[in-house]
């Protein structure tokens, strides 16, 4: 899926299929979490956490869901107890991918293929590609590695009991990456899953270990500030951490500011209402101008 094609074909759609506000903030939210998930098919989220990411009160979280879902942006199931929604995102723009890949692929599929069968050096580059892939570390099931993958895995099915992971040689690798390269201590990486996958926003976008690499050091600052330790990082690490938590607010503010009826095209007077201070308050007022 195509972040920036979704978000055109979305609009489109919405001159013919129109949305209140409310729904238009919760199809963005949606939209940030599927991308987080790494575009999977299917993806479970907390109600309080699409609150945190749109701006909207849980009850406005039920009935812009159920405006998705009648207009067809959507698709959902609700499961019993206290267990998350699985929700499907449709996918938008499947009309202009399907169009612009059926005019490439006649196009190019019968000069692509005289060239490859009349070049040898062709031959030979795909030949080596497929000997390096050949070459890729492979982990038995009692690696460490594999073992870290299969805890972070555990973790995950405690609160979403039907997430799939698609490649544990995958996951095994990127462990090991966490391990070797950056360094981090095993109990340190333990005690920051046990904790991400419990946290009512992160373990929504913990779903692998190249997330948990990703927000390592951001997900054992908040720990750590959480159980009252202060820890001390480097200049560079805090501010990538400053950077990561600036994206996080400059996204919910987007979609307070879309959800108080502004376009989301006013990129101009979003800037100007940032630089003011994103005071709340001010939406209100300018929602009349």
């Amino acid at each position: 899926m195509n972040y920036l094609l979704e978000i055109r074909a979305f609009y489109d759609r919405l001159e013919v299929k129109p949305l209140s506000a409310s729904a238009i903030a919760l199809w963005h939210a949606l939209m940030h979490t599927c991308n987080k998930t790494g575009w999977a098919e299917e993806f479970s989220v907390a109600v309080t956490v699409l609150s945190h990411k749109s701006g909207l009160s849980e009850r406005s979280v039920a009935n812009a869901r159920n405006e998705l879902k009648t207009k067809g942006f959507i698709d959902f199931k609700s499961r019993s107890g206290n267990r998350s929604a699985i929700y499907k995102l449709n996918r938008l723009s499947a009309n202009i991918a399907d169009k612009f890949s059926d005019s490439v692929s006649d196009n190019l599929s019968g000069s692509a293929s005289d060239s490859v069968s009349g070049n040898p050096s062709i031959l030979n580059k795909q030949n080596k590609t497929k000997q390096k892939k050949d070459h890729r570390r492979k982990y038995d099931d009692d690696s460490e590695y594999m073992k870290m993958a299969k805890y972070l895995l555990r973790k995950i099915h405690e609160w979403n009991p039907d997430y799939e992971a698609k490649n544990m040689q995958k996951w095994a690798d990127d462990c090991r990456k966490i391990l070797t390269i950056d360094k981090r201590d095993k109990k340190t990486i333990v005690a920051v899953i046990d904790w991400a996958t419990s946290h009512h926003f992160w373990q929504s976008n913990i779903l692998s270990p190249e997330k948990l690499r990703k927000q390592f050091q951001t997900l054992l600052a908040q720990m750590n500030s959480r159980n009252g330790n202060v820890v001390r990082f480097p200049e560079r690490d805090r501010a990538r951490e400053q950077k990561e938590i600036s994206e996080q607010a400059r996204i919910i503010a987007f979609n307070r500011w879309v959800a108080a009826g502004h376009s989301p095209e006013d990129i101009k007077g979003f800037h100007a209402w940032l630089e003011r201070g994103a005071d709340p308050n001010e939406l209100g007022t300018a929602k009349n101008h």
